[in-house]
């Protein structure tokens, strides 16, 4: 299936989504964020486990926005690898999505995720749907979340979910967020000439954000 032909694709779900973004209520501020977190993750590829676990790296900016109908933007970089199964590949997230319910205990997003993949499968693009549930504590810093991107397309198959607690402290203009949880990444990739290809990746992670 032709990039040009998954681009299309990608529009069209957007599109679908515009009327839901319209009924739903949105921030009243701009904001900028960013992160970076730390991944301590066991490999699998195929049948084959690694048997130990291997540091991993993320990295993360978003930006969000109050106007009607234009999805807010996020992008993440995650470098995998596993010297014992001579695995080595980085996942990129374009993400375009709106805030569905915005109130200060519960937050929901929905919307897509243009996943790229360098390194695995000639460099291949595969689209998923992406959601992202958070719950504030009443009367605490703490929230928790859930964030997850699930796909299937031209017989490859990706998921990408993360759960955790955050804690954010307010430094005037500034907000950090420390946050530490689980992921688990499992994608099933189809190749022309050989069999599939699945690589799955779990492991506690912790991280920092900054939200301007």
């Amino acid at each position: 299936m032709s990039f040009k032909k998954t681009l299309l694709g990608a529009g069209l779900t957007l599109s679908a989504l515009a009327p839901f973004a319209a009924l739903s209520a949105p921030g009243d501020t701009f904001e900028i964020k960013g992160g970076f977190d730390y991944w301590s993750a066991n490999a699998k590829k195929n049948d084959i486990k690694a048997g130990e676990r291997q540091s991993q790296y993320s990295y993360y900016v978003g930006f969000e926005h109050f106007v009607p109908l234009i999805p807010n933007a996020k992008i993440r970089s995650t470098n995998v690898k596993s010297s014992k199964l001579d695995t080595s590949y980085r996942q990129v997230d374009y993400i375009a999505y709106y805030r569905l319910i915005d109130t200060n205990m519960i937050g929901v997003d929905f919307g897509l995720n243009m996943q790229h993949f360098s390194g695995v499968k000639d460099n291949e693009w595969q689209p998923a749907a992406y959601g992202d549930v958070e719950f504030t504590i009443p009367a605490t810093p703490v929230t928790l979340y859930s964030t997850v991107s699930a796909g299937r397309f031209d017989g490859t198959k990706t998921f990408d979910g993360e759960a955790g607690a955050k804690w954010t402290i307010e430094m005037g203009p500034l907000d950090l967020g420390l946050k530490a949880g689980y992921r688990v990444m499992d994608n099933e990739f189809k190749h022309k000439t050989t069999k599939e290809t699945n690589i799955r990746m779990d492991g506690y992670f912790m991280g920092a954000e900054l939200k301007f």
